[in-house]
């Protein structure tokens, strides 16, 4: 008695998770291009809990028909075997469908538009002449570089359950083309700056000084001092110590010239500038909620807030996180709970 009632248990759970199955990939069929990209993703996860559902549980039941040992029995779990082998060809096509939509209507522009992205910001940089940039200047754009590529490969890994499978490989091989690109780039700026001479490395320096320099607007030079000395009269006259050693003796430069010319003109030569200089405060960029953005963003903070808090101070640390939040994002967190700034962007990487 207790073994029929639980076969009863088992055939009722398997026809009421086949019920729900087959209706689900009737409405998803059905509404595929109706829906839109969460509602869709969202339909799609469901389906494919249903699916496994409806195979565990006949398999279950399947089973233990087979342990009662009766033919009947058996021809019984032989037709449960069919029933859940039709559920999983039907789920094959819904997956197909869905995926296929998936990638047209939504995954496929999103991941060309950074692809592109990327290799804009390559060709940009490979057009530049390296050989006039420094060292920093060469980090930086390198870091600019591997978010670019950072970003398509999270996009991808995003979508990698979510597109098909052809689709999905022809990213990855995006992914691994940028990579390259980028690596072969800073390669080729690693080992031209370690070949370069000391003669080489000071060039660069000057040349990027003049070009951030003015040329100085007075340029006149130094009226050449009189170094004549008196002949003395007779050999009764004391030789005073400038007059044995003529090289040593002091010039002299009218006032007026010095006031005409100005301080920065006292070097004549090329190099004569004068430094034009424009201070501006440091902002520190703001996290809007957008998480495509998000790990640029952060990165960049983290750069420019290290520049504010050399001491790296836990709580001034937290302060200027605090106000690199926008309002909306700071509704959305529960920051009463958060006691330092690693806190918050647990919170944010979790989001």
């Amino acid at each position: 008695m207790a073994d029929e009632e639980m076969m009863e248990r088992l055939r009722q759970k398997r026809t009421a998770a086949q019920a729900a199955f087959t209706k689900k990939a009737n409405n998803l069929t059905s509404r595929v291009n109706a829906l839109e990209e969460g509602d869709l993703k969202a339909e799609w996860r469901n389906f494919k809990e249903d699916h496994n559902r409806v195979t565990d549980l006949g398999f279950e039941y399947s089973t233990a028909l087979r342990e009662l040992e009766d033919e009947e029995a058996s021809v019984k779990a032989n037709q449960i075997d069919e029933r859940t082998h039709e559920c999983d060809k039907k789920f094959d096509a819904v997956k197909l469908l869905v995926l296929n939509n998936l990638w047209t209507r939504f995954a496929k522009d999103q991941i060309s538009d950074l692809v592109e992205e990327a290799n804009l910001a390559l060709d940009q940089a490979e057009v530049k002449d390296y050989q006039l940039l420094s060292r920093m200047e060469w980090e930086l754009i390198n870091k600019d570089l591997e978010r670019e590529v950072f970003e398509v490969k999270s996009l991808v890994t995003e979508w990698s359950d979510l597109i098909p499978h052809a689709e999905l490989v022809e990213s990855r091989g995006s992914c691994r083309k940028l990579r390259k690109r980028q690596m072969k780039l800073w390669d080729k700026w690693a080992w031209r700056r370690n070949s370069w001479s000391d003669d080489e490395e000071a060039k660069v320096n000057v040349d990027m000084a003049a070009q951030t320099m003015e040329p100085s607007a007075s340029t006149s030079s130094v009226p050449a001092p009189d170094h004549k000395l008196s002949r003395p009269q007779d050999s009764h006259t004391p030789i005073s110590g400038a007059q044995r050693n003529p090289t040593s003796a002091p010039t002299s430069v009218s006032e007026g010239a010095l006031h005409a010319q100005g301080a920065h003109s006292i070097y004549p030569g090329p190099l004569s500038f004068k430094p034009q200089i424009t201070l501006e405060r440091a902002r520190l960029p703001t996290f809007s909620g957008n998480m495509r953005d998000y790990y640029r963003w952060k990165a960049e903070w983290e750069d420019l807030q290290q520049l504010g808090n050399p001491h790296g101070l836990e709580n001034v640390r937290k302060f200027h996180l605090l106000g690199s939040l926008d309002d909306r994002v700071k509704r959305d967190l529960v920051l009463s709970s958060c006691g330092s700034a690693n806190d918050v962007f647990r919170l944010l990487d979790n989001k």
